[in-house]
């Protein structure tokens, strides 16, 4: 126990956690959305309050939790500080979609960055609401029939020895 916690504490094991996790099924997708949403709402907040874009792009990725992402984010924050735009060293980093880099791109020709990454943050946290409303009406169900049955067969054990009392008794 104390080992994986060390283990999954570590740069290199916690990397690779963070990565598998990202390409776990439905699980996954929904992880990459919420990051992408702190990381959209944190540039955000930070871009309107008047941060220079290095100094927010740092925080956004001491924001992410996860260190794949974060990983990346470094590499954005390295491409910054040669002169390359962000929407460039977003779509260089390849982790990001194109919704993200093309909102990016638009906001830096238009200088509504701010504006946009919160539409996209939105965007982001309406997708995971929705996976996680669809999940539970899928599992919702499964989970009745699974209750039943144990409950049902926790019935049937807890009445099947009065029942062969009954029996013995005649």
């Amino acid at each position: 126990m104390v080992v994986t916690f060390l283990a999954l504490n570590a740069d290199a094991p916690r990397l690779l956690w963070d990565k598998y996790l990202l390409k776990l099924p439905i699980f996954g997708d929904i992880l990459k959305k919420n990051i992408l949403a702190i990381y959209c709402r944190t540039m955000s907040l930070l871009m309107d309050s008047g941060t220079p874009i290095l100094e927010a792009t740092q925080i956004s990725g001491a924001a992410v939790s996860n260190k794949h992402y974060s990983k990346a984010l470094e590499g954005v924050y390295n491409d910054l500080k040669q002169g390359e735009l962000l929407s460039a060293s977003l779509t260089k980093a390849g982790e990001f979609p194109t919704l993200v880099t093309q909102l990016v791109s638009t906001g830096e020709e238009s200088g509504r960055i701010d504006e946009l990454l919160n539409k996209a943050a939105e965007f982001y946290d309406r997708e995971i609401r929705n996976v996680v409303d669809s999940l539970a009406s899928i599992i919702e169900p499964i989970l009745i029939v699974i209750l039943g049955g144990i409950v049902g067969s926790m019935l049937i054990a807890l009445y099947l020895p009065v029942f062969s009392i009954g029996k013995i008794i005649k």
